[in-house]
């Protein structure tokens, strides 16, 4: 739980402009538990997603979505060195980036983060 908590606030902090999955869970727009996820073009998989925004696959942890999006990847494509899980994981057909701009509106709404 400690580790879980420390991965949390680690999501928050590393850059306070843009959101992280954390944010979006924080502010309403993911709910916490279990979900199917779409990675890359049909890749489902189970996620169990945590009150403080970490993403559990096959008992791992994840902060950050590119980190399990490139974890769902090197499982087919052990090679893969990167990808940007905003636009490789979707939710129900919405893409993650979507859900993250709308995050990204709530920020700057409650004056969270400043516009550039």
């Amino acid at each position: 739980a400690a580790a879980a908590a420390a991965a949390a606030k680690y999501a928050i902090a590393r850059n306070r402009n843009v959101p992280s999955f954390s944010d979006v869970v924080r502010h309403g727009l993911f709910i916490p538990g279990k979900h199917i996820f779409t990675v890359g073009r049909n890749e489902k998989v189970l996620v169990r997603v945590t009150d403080e925004g970490l993403l559990i696959f096959k008992g791992e942890a994840y902060s950050s979505i590119s980190a399990f999006a490139l974890a769902v990847m090197q499982s087919k494509k052990p090679n893969r060195r990167a990808c940007d899980g905003w636009k490789e994981v979707s939710y129900r057909g919405c893409r993650m980036d979507v859900i993250r701009l709308a995050c990204l509106k709530r920020m700057y709404a409650c004056g969270e983060i400043k516009e550039k």
